[in-house]
């Protein structure tokens, strides 16, 4: 099956959105569903410069070496936000490479 999703590339590049705010597309995930059906999800993080400098991301994507030095050369990654299910598919890898930061 191919997935017809259609990514904002270059993936795991920053983008600038606004002042103080990126964004990042990743590749595309498969959640698991009941009777074996596997939903294809695009990947979008948002990177938000709080007023003391720190990072908030949310809904990390894969985190690939580029994307990791383009973060870093922004500030220290403070919060990791997941709101739900979907948006931990990459949460254990960031909290590894950002243990300072609250999850």
């Amino acid at each position: 099956m191919t997935d017809k999703i259609h990514l904002y590339h270059p993936l795991h590049t920053l983008k600038p959105f606004s002042d103080g705010i990126w964004i990042a597309d990743g590749k595309v995930i498969h959640m698991n569903f009941p009777l074996g059906i596997k939903v294809p999800f695009s990947t979008r993080m948002t990177v938000v410069r709080l007023n003391d400098g720190g990072l908030w991301c949310h809904s990390p994507v894969e985190p690939v070496p580029e994307l990791l030095r383009q973060i870093d050369a922004l500030g220290e990654v403070r919060h990791l936000v997941s709101p739900n299910k979907i948006h931990y598919a990459h949460i254990a890898a960031w909290k590894r490479h950002y243990p300072q930061a609250l999850a």
